[in-house]
């Protein structure tokens, strides 16, 4: 199990093993849910905390429960339901692992970066301009300017 942190972008591809199939359960947690989350919960995030993109949990209840989701694919969807098997999925992630909070519960806005490495690194990614623009903490027209500035031609 591998959890994804926000305002990255990442790639990743699935093998199926031999003979065998692969079954997906993926549970998004968008802004909404994690500040309810919070506030109910009473979790904040304490410090910046600079980890991979991918962050590998492993608990034998959260797994347990990701196969227990699997027979939900046939119900019709309901929000109520899924806002409480988000709650379920994040109660097992704190309990894994409490220092998630620092990443789950960092509703800051990305700070500037530098901005080469972040495009060199992350120009293959199908992103618009005005996404770039925010993962590295730029408003529109400061990134293009930057943009420009490094590399002698336009973002688009």
């Amino acid at each position: 199990l591998y959890s994804a942190r926000k305002n990255r972008l990442l790639k990743f591809a699935k093998y199926p093993p031999k003979n065998g199939e692969i079954r997906t359960v993926t549970i998004y947690f968008d802004e909404a849910i994690l500040r309810d989350f919070s506030r109910e919960y009473g979790y904040q995030a304490k410090k910046k905390d600079n980890t991979p993109a991918f962050i590998k949990l492993d608990q034998k209840a959260l797994t347990s429960f990701m196969y227990s989701l699997l027979a939900y694919e046939e119900l019709p969807a309901s929000t109520e339901l899924l806002r409480l098997k988000q709650k379920e999925a994040l109660l097992l992630m704190l309990s894994d692992d409490p220092g998630l909070k620092d990443i789950l519960f960092d509703f800051s806005e990305p700070y500037k970066i530098d901005i080469e490495a972040f495009m060199n690194k992350n120009f293959h990614f199908n992103v618009n301009v005005e996404r770039f623009a925010y993962l590295t903490g730029r408003s529109l027209s400061a990134f293009k300017r930057d943009f420009q500035k490094i590399f002698g031609i336009p973002p688009r």
